[in-house]
């Protein structure tokens, strides 16, 4: 995207769109910047509803489904575990041993989409729970945005 200055000295200072004649910069606000998130947000999201439909197609496919979201014996869970990846294997086996022998009702949560964040049905799953624990065996910046949605700032 091409842009000129509409003068040496602008009241406010603008930065003019070559291409649709709109400002591009508005001051410092960067309209552009804010109009490429916000399309990339709108996007991000139908992908969500994308994902559902392409599993709901290969469950018909092949009678497995991965879905969005598996929630692993969460129904009456007071402890949540998410993860995402190889360890959930592991952590359903915890969740079973921790049921049989110690009487703790724990539940796993695999992520198995995580852009964009399904915060929505990550929220319900999680809601009322005791405690949630968040694991990772990678860099992937999972805990974080679980804690955000446990604080609301999703």
């Amino acid at each position: 995207m091409s842009s000129c200055r509409l003068s040496a000295n602008p009241a406010p200072s603008a930065v003019w769109n070559t291409v649709n004649g709109g400002p591009a910069k508005f001051g410092s606000w960067d309209v552009s910047s804010f109009r490429v998130k916000y399309e990339l947000h709108q996007i991000t999201s139908a992908a969500v509803q994308v994902a559902k439909d392409a599993d709901r197609e290969f469950k018909e496919l092949f009678g497995r489904s991965w879905g969005v979201v598996d929630a692993y014996k969460c129904d009456d869970a007071d402890y949540i575990i998410v993860g995402m990846g190889s360890v959930i294997g592991t952590a359903e086996a915890v969740a079973d041993y921790l049921r049989e022998n110690r009487g703790l009702k724990v539940g796993v949560v695999n992520m198995t989409m995580f852009r964009p964040f399904p915060g929505d049905m990550i929220g319900e799953i999680l809601k009322g729970r005791k405690g949630v624990a968040v694991l990772e065996r990678t860099d992937q910046p999972l805990a974080d945005c679980v804690a955000q949605l446990v604080e609301g700032h999703s």
